[in-house]
C-alpha cells in the first residue's frame, strides 16, 4: 500500500496494512493523491517493492 503522509486516511490505512500483513509506504508531503503530488517518490517506492519481491523469490 502507498499513501501520502498528509492523507486523512493514513491512520486507517496503517491499521489495515498491519491487519493484512502487507507493506506500507508513506510518501512525505503528499496528500490523497501521491501519484500526482510526488510521482517520482511513488515510482521509487514501487521500484523498491519490486526489487525486494524479486530478491525473495
Amino acid at each position: 500500500m502507498i499513501v501520502g503522509a498528509s492523507d486523512l486516511l493514513v491512520q486507517p490505512m496503517t491499521k489495515l496494512a498491519a491487519m493484512l500483513d502487507c507493506r506500507l509506504a508513506i510518501i512525505p508531503d503528499a496528500g490523497h493523491l501521491p501519484q500526482i503530488d510526488h510521482p517520482n517518490e511513488l515510482d521509487a517506492a514501487i521500484k523498491r517493492h519490486l526489487q525486494e519481491a524479486a530478491r525473495s523469490e
